[in-house]
């Protein structure tokens, strides 16, 4: 049942060279988590996921830049999303334990937050102070218990890899629309009614994601939707 949803609107010959790359291996051995139910090994197991993203980023941040006109790492993960997609919250997060992405897009400010905020330098991360921290955004994927970070990029990702501090988030945004618009192939995003590929100014090569590692975690959240499995 899962692997259907991977491979929908795919013939039964690319389903089956879909079934033996990467991509529909990885989904297949997920199933296993799935079964299983765990949702605090699931949620642990995306934290883990997206720490090697983050540590993706934060060794060619700037190379990224450069290779895109305009650094959309979230549009990437999501494109065409819109302004009446999201919603108001109020809520905090343990950044120790929080699957997060932050779209850090300069080495310079990376290392400089490293060495100048956090518990070691006696600067403690203060995300919740909004007098000291006015210029936070990010927002929670329902599906995915999951933070893309758009502002305080650099300094979030530095609590991060130091596990200080508390997120909080005011706008949240769900998945479910955009699960009958387009789908993850393993390698770009394409539109489910014809399966041709999407036209976004954030993706290359046919709409290939920044990184093809936000393209699993959307088909992630898909897998956990139709699971019924609540982070």
């Amino acid at each position: 049942m899962i692997l259907d949803v991977i491979f929908k609107n795919i013939n039964s010959k690319k389903a089956d060279s879909y079934y033996l790359d990467n991509f529909g291996l990885f989904f297949m051995e997920f199933n296993k988590l799935i079964e299983r139910g765990d949702k605090i090994l699931i949620y642990r197991y995306l934290k883990f996921l997206t720490n090697g993203i983050q540590a993706k980023l934060n060794m060619f941040c700037d190379y990224y830049r450069a290779k895109y006109e305009r650094y959309g790492l979230f549009s990437s993960f999501l494109p065409y999303n819109l302004l009446s997609d999201y919603y108001c919250v109020d809520k905090v997060y343990k950044i120790k334990d929080t699957p997060i992405i932050t779209s850090i897009w300069n080495m310079d400010r990376v290392f400089d937050n490293l060495i100048g905020i956090g518990n070691d330098v006696g600067n403690e991360f203060r995300f919740e102070d909004i007098s000291v921290n006015n210029n936070i955004e990010a927002v929670l994927i329902e599906e995915l218990g999951l933070i893309f970070v758009t502002a305080s990029n650099h300094s979030i990702n530095s609590a991060i890899i130091k596990g200080e501090g508390k997120l909080p988030i005011y706008n949240e945004i769900s998945l479910k629309r955009f699960f009958n618009i387009y789908r993850f192939d393993g390698e770009k995003y394409v539109f489910i009614e014809n399966n041709q590929n999407i036209d976004c100014n954030w993706c290359i090569n046919g709409c290939e994601p920044m990184l093809k590692e936000l393209g699993y975690l959307f088909e992630i959240g898909r897998v956990l939707f139709n699971s019924n499995i609540k982070l």
